[in-house]
Protein backbone atom coordinates (compact mmCIF):
# COMPACT_ATOMS: atom_id res chain seq x y z
CA UNK A 1 0.00 0.00 0.00
CA UNK A 2 2.76 2.45 0.91
CA UNK A 3 4.28 2.57 -2.57
CA UNK A 4 1.02 4.07 -3.93
CA UNK A 5 1.05 7.06 -1.58
CA UNK A 6 2.07 10.32 -3.25
CA UNK A 7 1.32 12.74 -0.38
CA UNK A 8 1.94 12.35 3.35
CA UNK A 9 0.35 15.17 5.34
CA UNK A 10 1.89 15.25 8.82
CA UNK A 11 0.71 16.85 12.06
CA UNK A 12 3.44 19.36 12.90
CA UNK A 13 1.46 20.67 15.89
CA UNK A 14 1.75 17.31 17.62
CA UNK A 15 5.41 16.91 16.67
CA UNK A 16 6.32 20.25 18.27
CA UNK A 17 4.94 19.03 21.60
CA UNK A 18 5.97 15.39 21.38
CA UNK A 19 9.54 16.00 20.28
CA UNK A 20 9.90 18.95 22.62
CA UNK A 21 8.85 16.92 25.65
CA UNK A 22 10.85 13.84 24.66
CA UNK A 23 14.05 15.90 24.27
CA UNK A 24 13.55 17.62 27.61
CA UNK A 25 16.54 19.77 28.59
CA UNK A 26 18.87 18.18 26.05
CA UNK A 27 20.79 20.48 23.67
CA UNK A 28 19.05 22.03 20.69
CA UNK A 29 20.89 19.85 18.19
CA UNK A 30 19.19 16.78 19.66
CA UNK A 31 15.80 18.33 18.94
CA UNK A 32 16.80 18.95 15.34
CA UNK A 33 18.04 15.37 15.10
CA UNK A 34 14.76 14.07 16.50
CA UNK A 35 12.76 16.15 14.03
CA UNK A 36 14.82 15.01 11.04
CA UNK A 37 14.59 11.41 12.26
CA UNK A 38 10.80 11.70 12.46
CA UNK A 39 10.68 12.96 8.88
CA UNK A 40 12.96 10.15 7.76
CA UNK A 41 10.73 7.51 9.35
CA UNK A 42 7.69 8.84 7.51
CA UNK A 43 9.64 8.94 4.25
CA UNK A 44 10.79 5.34 4.72
CA UNK A 45 7.21 4.28 5.39
CA UNK A 46 6.00 6.10 2.27
CA UNK A 47 9.07 6.33 0.02
CA UNK A 48 7.26 7.83 -2.98
CA UNK A 49 5.38 10.46 -1.00
CA UNK A 50 5.83 14.19 -0.88
CA UNK A 51 6.06 15.02 2.83
CA UNK A 52 3.97 18.02 3.92
CA UNK A 53 4.20 19.16 7.54
CA UNK A 54 1.06 21.02 8.62
CA UNK A 55 1.02 23.70 11.33
CA UNK A 56 -1.92 25.57 12.82
CA UNK A 57 -2.00 29.34 12.49
CA UNK A 58 -1.23 30.64 15.99
CA UNK A 59 -3.25 33.85 15.55
CA UNK A 60 -6.49 33.13 13.69
CA UNK A 61 -8.86 30.17 14.09
CA UNK A 62 -12.51 30.36 13.06
CA UNK A 63 -13.52 27.95 15.86
CA UNK A 64 -12.75 30.59 18.48
CA UNK A 65 -15.63 32.64 17.11
CA UNK A 66 -17.94 29.63 16.82
CA UNK A 67 -17.51 28.57 20.46
CA UNK A 68 -20.18 30.17 22.65
CA UNK A 69 -20.76 27.55 25.34
CA UNK A 70 -17.13 27.26 26.40
CA UNK A 71 -13.90 28.87 25.17
CA UNK A 72 -12.44 26.68 22.45
CA UNK A 73 -9.46 24.77 23.90
CA UNK A 74 -9.92 26.86 27.03
CA UNK A 75 -9.26 23.90 29.33
CA UNK A 76 -5.79 23.16 28.00
CA UNK A 77 -2.76 23.47 30.24
CA UNK A 78 -0.58 26.30 28.94
CA UNK A 79 2.79 24.70 29.77
CA UNK A 80 4.92 23.89 26.76
CA UNK A 81 8.20 21.99 26.44
CA UNK A 82 11.45 23.93 26.54
CA UNK A 83 12.14 23.73 22.82
CA UNK A 84 8.51 24.13 21.59
CA UNK A 85 8.92 27.68 20.26
CA UNK A 86 12.31 27.05 18.70
CA UNK A 87 11.07 23.92 16.99
CA UNK A 88 7.99 25.62 15.56
CA UNK A 89 10.14 28.52 14.33
CA UNK A 90 12.45 25.99 12.69
CA UNK A 91 9.47 24.33 10.98
CA UNK A 92 8.22 27.69 9.67
CA UNK A 93 11.47 28.07 7.75
CA UNK A 94 11.20 24.72 5.95
CA UNK A 95 9.94 24.44 2.36
CA UNK A 96 7.77 21.41 3.12
CA UNK A 97 5.74 23.15 5.85
CA UNK A 98 2.17 24.31 5.19
CA UNK A 99 0.62 26.83 7.58
CA UNK A 100 -3.16 26.88 7.97
CA UNK A 101 -5.12 30.08 7.39
CA UNK A 102 -7.90 30.81 9.94
CA UNK A 103 -8.29 27.09 10.59
CA UNK A 104 -6.24 24.22 11.99
CA UNK A 105 -3.64 21.81 10.70
CA UNK A 106 -6.33 19.14 11.17
CA UNK A 107 -8.49 20.87 8.57
CA UNK A 108 -5.59 21.07 6.12
CA UNK A 109 -4.87 17.36 6.51
CA UNK A 110 -8.55 16.46 6.28
CA UNK A 111 -8.99 18.38 3.03
CA UNK A 112 -5.91 16.69 1.59
CA UNK A 113 -7.31 13.24 2.36
CA UNK A 114 -10.49 14.07 0.47
CA UNK A 115 -8.75 15.82 -2.42
CA UNK A 116 -6.11 13.17 -3.09
CA UNK A 117 -8.05 10.07 -2.01
CA UNK A 118 -6.01 6.87 -2.16
CA UNK A 119 -2.88 8.85 -3.04
CA UNK A 120 -2.71 10.53 0.39
CA UNK A 121 -2.11 9.57 4.01
CA UNK A 122 -2.70 11.54 7.19
CA UNK A 123 0.16 11.14 9.67
CA UNK A 124 -0.96 11.94 13.21
CA UNK A 125 -1.83 10.47 16.58
CA UNK A 126 -4.91 12.71 16.83
CA UNK A 127 -8.13 10.67 16.85
CA UNK A 128 -10.13 13.71 15.61
CA UNK A 129 -8.80 13.19 12.09
CA UNK A 130 -10.63 9.86 11.91
CA UNK A 131 -13.75 11.96 11.34
CA UNK A 132 -12.46 12.10 7.76
CA UNK A 133 -12.31 9.01 5.56
CA UNK A 134 -8.99 7.90 4.12
CA UNK A 135 -5.67 6.39 5.11
CA UNK A 136 -4.38 7.27 8.60
CA UNK A 137 -0.95 6.48 10.00
CA UNK A 138 0.01 6.84 13.65
CA UNK A 139 3.74 7.52 13.46
CA UNK A 140 4.11 6.91 17.21
CA UNK A 141 2.55 3.43 17.36
CA UNK A 142 3.25 2.48 13.75
CA UNK A 143 -0.41 1.56 13.18
CA UNK A 144 -1.92 2.27 9.76
CA UNK A 145 -5.68 2.13 9.24
CA UNK A 146 -8.06 3.04 6.45
CA UNK A 147 -11.22 4.76 7.63
CA UNK A 148 -14.18 4.37 5.29
CA UNK A 149 -16.98 6.91 4.93
CA UNK A 150 -19.33 5.00 7.22
CA UNK A 151 -16.72 4.81 9.99
CA UNK A 152 -15.94 8.51 9.58
CA UNK A 153 -19.59 9.39 10.09
CA UNK A 154 -19.81 7.20 13.18
CA UNK A 155 -16.70 8.85 14.64
CA UNK A 156 -17.98 12.36 14.02
CA UNK A 157 -21.52 11.80 15.26
CA UNK A 158 -20.27 10.01 18.35
CA UNK A 159 -18.20 13.09 19.16
CA UNK A 160 -21.24 15.27 18.55
CA UNK A 161 -22.88 13.48 21.48
CA UNK A 162 -19.94 12.99 23.88
CA UNK A 163 -17.89 16.11 23.04
CA UNK A 164 -14.12 16.41 23.23
CA UNK A 165 -12.61 17.23 26.62
CA UNK A 166 -9.17 17.90 25.12
CA UNK A 167 -10.52 20.82 23.07
CA UNK A 168 -13.05 21.88 25.75
CA UNK A 169 -16.05 20.93 23.57
CA UNK A 170 -18.92 20.02 25.84
CA UNK A 171 -21.25 17.72 23.93
CA UNK A 172 -24.20 16.40 25.94
CA UNK A 173 -23.97 16.07 29.69
CA UNK A 174 -24.09 12.45 30.81
CA UNK A 175 -23.27 10.95 27.42
CA UNK A 176 -20.37 8.57 26.85
CA UNK A 177 -19.24 6.40 23.96
CA UNK A 178 -21.31 3.36 24.99
CA UNK A 179 -24.54 5.34 25.29
CA UNK A 180 -23.85 7.12 22.00
CA UNK A 181 -23.17 3.81 20.24
CA UNK A 182 -26.55 2.47 21.31
CA UNK A 183 -28.37 5.54 20.05
CA UNK A 184 -26.59 5.55 16.68
CA UNK A 185 -26.83 1.81 16.05
CA UNK A 186 -28.46 1.13 12.70
CA UNK A 187 -28.13 4.64 11.25
CA UNK A 188 -27.55 4.51 7.52
CA UNK A 189 -27.28 8.18 6.49
CA UNK A 190 -26.31 11.61 7.85
CA UNK A 191 -30.01 12.49 8.04
CA UNK A 192 -30.72 9.49 10.27
CA UNK A 193 -27.80 10.32 12.53
CA UNK A 194 -28.81 13.94 12.88
CA UNK A 195 -32.47 13.17 13.55
CA UNK A 196 -31.57 10.90 16.45
CA UNK A 197 -28.92 13.25 17.81
CA UNK A 198 -31.29 16.19 17.41
CA UNK A 199 -33.82 14.41 19.61
CA UNK A 200 -31.13 13.76 22.23
CA UNK A 201 -30.23 17.46 22.24
CA UNK A 202 -33.90 18.45 22.39
CA UNK A 203 -34.47 16.20 25.40
CA UNK A 204 -31.50 17.56 27.34
CA UNK A 205 -32.67 19.60 30.38
CA UNK A 206 -29.41 21.57 30.35
CA UNK A 207 -29.80 23.30 26.96
CA UNK A 208 -31.98 26.34 26.24
CA UNK A 209 -31.59 26.31 22.44
CA UNK A 210 -30.92 22.72 21.30
CA UNK A 211 -30.61 23.51 17.58
CA UNK A 212 -28.06 26.29 18.12
CA UNK A 213 -26.08 24.14 20.54
CA UNK A 214 -25.99 21.18 18.17
CA UNK A 215 -24.80 23.36 15.30
CA UNK A 216 -22.16 24.96 17.51
CA UNK A 217 -20.78 21.58 18.61
CA UNK A 218 -20.87 20.25 15.05
CA UNK A 219 -18.95 23.21 13.64
CA UNK A 220 -16.32 22.86 16.33
CA UNK A 221 -15.88 19.13 15.79
CA UNK A 222 -16.17 18.82 12.02
CA UNK A 223 -12.89 18.56 10.15
CA UNK A 224 -13.22 20.56 6.94
CA UNK A 225 -13.24 18.52 3.74
CA UNK A 226 -13.27 21.51 1.37
CA UNK A 227 -12.18 25.13 1.75
CA UNK A 228 -14.25 27.34 4.08
CA UNK A 229 -16.68 24.55 4.90
CA UNK A 230 -18.99 25.07 7.89
CA UNK A 231 -20.97 22.09 9.14
CA UNK A 232 -24.71 22.53 9.47
CA UNK A 233 -27.77 20.37 9.98
CA UNK A 234 -28.50 18.35 6.84
CA UNK A 235 -32.13 17.82 7.86
CA UNK A 236 -34.58 20.60 7.05
CA UNK A 237 -34.14 22.57 10.23
CA UNK A 238 -34.38 21.25 13.76
CA UNK A 239 -37.14 18.74 14.55
CA UNK A 240 -38.57 17.79 17.89
CA UNK A 241 -39.79 14.33 18.83
CA UNK A 242 -43.25 15.13 17.38
CA UNK A 243 -41.72 16.19 14.09
CA UNK A 244 -39.59 13.11 13.46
Amino acid sequence: MSNKIEYAYCDGDVWAYRLGFSCGDNPWFTVLWAYDDTLDKVQKKYPDAKIVVCLTDEKENFRKGVAKTRPYKGGRVSSKPKWWRDLRNHMYEQDNVLLSVNEEADDVMSKALVEYGDKAVCVTIDKDLKNTYGLHYNDFTGVEVRVNQSQAYVNFYTQLLVGDTVDNIQGLKGWGVVKASKLLDGCMSPMEYERRIGLAYACSPYIDDPEARMIEMGQLLWMRRVDNEMWNLRVNGFKTEEGL
